[in-house]
């Protein structure tokens, strides 16, 4: 057991590794960067200023007067990513904005090969292919490409996370495996509804 865990924060410290090099610069600028060209980056930017903005002021994240004022506009179908912004807008209490949305930015990398590495473990019972399977999952092309500012798509990690609940939950007949997938895919539909649908 205690064999199984050290191996585990071995695989999650080699995945940061990777993340920090697959981003590099990013680790010597986070509290003043981030990455990716001009463009959808600094939307997600904003989503994350605007649910703790939201947060500070009691206001629903999905409705603004910020973008065209004096009227409201409804976010239901924007790219939000409520649960990265949520996690960031906590950080934002002890940290600056920038910081704190590459920090969730980097962790949402480590989660995406993290939980496919406990996918495959679960199937395959190979700590090595895991490792491998994590790996190439998250930092295949077209997600490393999405590195560059379309961070909706890099939140990856609820579809391993969903399949390895549900194939406990069937071979186990367990409630408690049962609703940890439905809230895998709960936090799957306010992180980006892309991957749900």
């Amino acid at each position: 057991m205690f064999k199984n865990k050290k191996i585990k924060i071995g695989v999650l410290v080699l995945y940061c590794i990777v993340a920090l090099m697959a981003t590099w610069p990013l680790v010597l600028n986070l509290n003043s960067a981030i990455s990716g060209n001009e463009g959808d980056n600094f939307s997600f930017l904003w989503n994350h200023w605007h649910v703790k903005n939201s947060l500070d002021h009691l206001n629903n994240p999905f409705y603004t007067n910020l973008i065209a004022y004096p009227f409201f506009s409804s976010l239901a179908i924007h790219s939000l990513t409520l649960v990265p912004s949520l996690v960031s807008a906590l950080l934002q209490y002890f940290l600056p904005l920038v910081f704190s949305f590459n920090i969730v930015f980097l962790a949402t990398i480590v989660a995406t090969a993290f939980a496919m590495y406990l996918l495959a473990d679960y199937i395959f019972d190979n700590k090595l292919v895991s490792f491998f399977c994590g790996l190439f999952f998250a930092f295949n092309p077209h997600l490393v490409q999405s590195f560059l500012g379309q961070y909706n798509y890099v939140s990856l990690f609820c579809l391993p996370l969903y399949l390895l609940f549900l194939l406990k939950t069937l071979r186990f007949q367990s409630v408690m495996y049962g609703t940890l997938a439905g809230i895998v895919v709960v936090i799957c539909i306010y992180t980006d509804s892309y991957y749900t649908v």
